[in-house]
């Protein structure tokens, strides 16, 4: 009797270590997805950047600036 509840106990411990380990997959799915789409939003935002620098700031402070800004970034 011992042995069939410690199977019992076995095969659900297994079937809630799946379950968790599949949340798990689910939440880092979704976190690579939000990081893709903050690395667009960057790209996007330092082409607009280098835009804005080539067409209305013709200082080389400024420029200079936008560049360090860049390299700043995570």
């Amino acid at each position: 009797m011992d042995i069939k509840k410690e199977l019992n106990t076995a095969v659900v411990n297994e079937a809630i270590a799946e379950n968790k380990v599949h949340i798990l997959e689910k939440e880092l799915e979704k976190a690579n997805n939000r990081i893709s789409k903050l690395n667009d939003y960057i790209a996007l935002l330092e082409t607009a950047g280098d835009l804005m620098v080539q067409h209305f700031y013709t200082d080389e402070p400024r420029s200079e600036m936008w560049e360090k800004a860049k390299e700043a970034k995570p």
